[in-house]
């Protein structure tokens, strides 16, 4: 009887362990765990190739994105331009109209910057961001580049950008090209 006892309490104790170790591994989503990192982001363009005055479609998928929210940099060249009120986010099915924060040409290249909440992802920690730019002039290989930062909720995303520090590192890129 002794034995049994012994054994029961080693199997509970060894239940209560696998369950606190269970429990500490979370997901990449945000939610706990282990979570690094500001989540994942791609990049993709249609048509990659355009001719100057047509527009091209940039499509990113967003997820597992930080519990403090995340600032999406898009780094493109300046023979582009963003097409004003195409920015649109598709979550569960559901697409709303988004602005970005910062239209920016540094004199050397040109910078979107949209900040998202966590919770603007669903409960899936989900979204396509698509919008346009309009081709300019000829481009013979260009790249069209996205990183994605954890927000800094303690500084007002309008100044949170530094274009002259735009502390940017490619996760994904597309190339592109413009023909006359």
């Amino acid at each position: 009887m002794k034995n049994s006892a012994q054994l029961a309490k080693i199997s509970l104790l060894f239940l209560v362990l696998n369950a606190l170790l269970l429990s500490s591994c979370g997901s990449s989503g945000g939610s706990g765990g282990f979570f690094a990192g500001a989540g994942f982001v791609t990049v993709d363009a249609s048509p990659k190739r355009v001719d100057t005055g047509n527009r091209m479609q940039l499509r990113s998928e967003i997820g597992d994105t930080h519990p403090d929210g995340v600032a999406l940099k898009v780094r493109y060249p300046r023979s582009l331009s963003y097409v004003l009120e195409t920015a649109e986010l598709s979550v569960d099915g559901a697409k709303k109209m988004v602005f970005p924060a910062v239209d920016i040409d540094t004199g050397s290249e040109m910078f979107l910057v949209f900040f998202f909440k966590q919770s603007e992802f669903g409960k899936n920690n989900y979204g396509q961001l698509t919008f346009e730019l309009r081709a300019n002039s000829a481009l013979s290989s260009g790249r069209i580049e996205v990183d994605l930062d954890v927000d800094d909720i303690f500084v007002d995303n309008r100044v949170e950008f530094d274009p002259s520090n735009p502390e940017f590192t490619a996760i994904d890129s597309v190339g592109i090209t413009i023909i006359d």
